[in-house]
């Protein structure tokens, strides 16, 4: 080969090698670009759904996410790496199954959780004072039992007759059911509408039948039944998170309705989450302290969300979810959460009203009781001067009784001096009668022999 080729051979050679560089640099740059832009993605659209979700080209999302990726992408959030949302999901799932599983036997204590687990995402009015009321009172035993003595006293309140012997005709008998309701209100502690209803649904409005009835297997049964509505609540938001639901909530028009199930209900954990995460770490003390309240079995909400577990948390959602999809669902939270306001703000108001006209009535009749205690106390004072001067009369008459009893004590004195010499004189007059009855007695003896003798001189003579 002469020089001139060799020379063309060998820029031939360095041509080949700056293509493969440039190659190299290319790809490199594309990678790292094709990269970045995956990242960008997750952090609008966040984690494929599921491993069927496809990209652009018809591929599965989860292929585009190595090892590598994920740990980028949790690094800042922490916890375990999952490569989809649905794995996020059943990994939460597995972890409350865990907490909840050991609780079979005592429904109380479940529906405690469960009620814990789903106060945060409760779409309802109704539901929330639900969950509430179930927070409050199946706590722990202590509290179940303070629950169920609260019933009972209830219970044989609402058996006595719904009206006083002596109420006026007119006046309608109260029902079982409003005793009940009244009685159980009347006790100091939290309310509980909705188990009362439940309940009260089991117990005939019949006082011989509710006796008969007795309480224990109602309640048992509302145990159980709400029990059983706290459970299909959990199931059913997970299952529509997963999937897996016959009826799914209807999306708005180009949204992935799974999507937008699973960042509603992991955002709505967060509160759990964090909760319980305080409550338990022995190193979390601070927030532990910063979150606590007065109120047994509760903590300070506000500032539970203003603590970094529960930042670090919502974080991770923003991270599994996406932006689009995780500030869609806090979207829809305040919507719930604003109308959830506005209807305890109307029923406030409703009450206020219905305060306003009770006190109106309330005070009618105190105005109208007053004026018969103004009559009273009139007749009182009336009777009050009628008595003192009965008294000063009765007075009167004692002291004159008095005089009366001296002056009939000397008579009675007098007249016992006057009986002892009469008895005296009539023992001396019975002697004397005595006496005269005897002389008598010696003269008619004596007439007896003159008239003999008279007798025999009469003969006498006769003979002679």
């Amino acid at each position: 080969m002469s020089l001139f080729g060799k020379i063309l051979a060998f820029l031939n050679i360095l041509g080949a090698a700056g293509l493969f560089y440039l190659a190299n640099v290319d790809y490199g740059k594309r990678s790292s670009w094709a990269y970045s832009v995956v990242r960008h993605e997750l952090v609008l659209d966040g984690l494929p759904s599921n491993e069927q979700e496809l990209d652009r080209d018809s591929k599965p999302l989860v292929d585009r996410l190595n090892q590598q990726a994920l740990k980028d992408i949790f690094a800042q959030v922490g916890g375990k790496e999952v490569p989809t949302q649905t794995k996020e999901v059943e990994r939460i799932k597995s972890e409350l199954d865990a907490r909840l599983q050991p609780l079979m036997q005592n429904r109380a204590q479940q529906s405690y959780h469960l009620a814990r687990i789903l106060l945060p995402l409760a779409d309802s009015y109704l539901e929330r004072d639900t969950m509430m009321s179930v927070r409050a009172h199946l706590a722990n035993d202590k509290t179940t039992a303070a629950l169920k003595d609260r019933c009972q006293l209830a219970f044989q309140e609402a058996l006595k007759p719904g009206k006083p012997a002596d109420a006026p005709a007119t006046i309608p008998e109260s029902s079982f059911h409003e005793v009940f309701r009244r009685a159980f209100r009347g006790q100091s502690g939290e309310p509980a509408d909705t188990f009362i209803t439940e309940m009260l649904r089991l117990i005939p409005d019949d006082r011989a039948k509710a006796r008969e009835t007795g309480i224990e297997k109602p309640w048992e049964l509302a145990i159980a039944k709400q029990h059983d509505a706290l459970v299909k609540r959990y199931q059913g938001l997970f299952s529509e998170a997963l999937g897996t639901a016959a009826e799914a909530q209807r999306p708005a028009p180009g949204q992935d309705p799974q999507k937008i199930a699973i960042a509603r209900l992991l955002f709505g954990l967060c509160t759990f989450q964090a909760e319980d995460a305080i409550l338990t770490d022995p190193g979390k003390e601070a927030e532990r302290k910063q979150i606590q309240t007065a109120k047994a079995n509760a903590v300070d909400q506000q500032k539970l969300v203003a603590t970094e577990t529960y930042k670090q948390l919502v974080r991770r959602v923003h991270v599994v979810c996406g932006l689009r999809s995780s500030l869609g669902a806090m979207n829809e939270r305040a919507s719930v959460l604003r109308r959830l306001s506005d209807y305890a703000a109307d029923a406030i108001t409703q009450e206020k009203q219905q305060f306003i006209v009770d006190h109106g009535f309330v005070v009618d009749m105190i105005r109208e009781q007053l004026s018969l205690a103004r009559a009273e106390f009139a007749l009182i004072n009336e009777n009050k001067e009628r008595l003192s001067a009965y008294e000063d009369a009765v007075g009167k008459r004692v002291e004159e009784i008095k005089g009366v009893k001296a002056d009939l004590k000397k008579l009675r004195d007098e007249t016992s001096d006057e009986r002892k010499k009469l008895r005296v004189l009539s023992s001396q007059i019975l002697e004397q009668r005595q006496t005269i009855r005897r002389n008598l007695a010696d003269i008619e003896r004596g007439e007896k022999t003159l008239r003999k003798l008279e007798l025999m001189i009469r003969e006498l003579e006769k003979d002679d």
